[in-house]
């Protein structure tokens, strides 16, 4: 996980621990005050210039270079609906 300013303060009131001591529990390797802007734009960057020098051009879908269909034209609500309409009934968020 990349994480440009970790909190240190618990700021939810379903919070049962910090983030640093989840991450920590769970085994989750993360990096801090790190400028997530611009770790994205040079990622973008590097990925175009690998494709460009594999011989993958900028034509066809957004997946076409990595063998991915892509998303175009997906009706992606059906992939994640329920299968019938349901009543939420507890009161309050666990």
């Amino acid at each position: 996980m990349v994480i440009r300013d970790l909190s240190q303060t618990v700021s939810n009131w379903r919070s049962t621990q910090s983030l640093p001591d989840y991450l920590k529990a769970n085994k989750v390797l993360a990096i801090a005050d790190i400028d997530t802007r611009k770790l994205t734009r040079i990622l973008r960057k590097r990925r175009a210039e690998w494709l460009h020098r594999h011989g993958h051009g900028r034509g066809g879908s957004a997946g076409s270079s990595t063998g991915l269909a892509g998303i175009n034209g997906m009706d992606l609500a059906q992939v994640v609906s329920c299968d019938k309409p349901y009543n939420w009934t507890q009161r309050e968020w666990i």
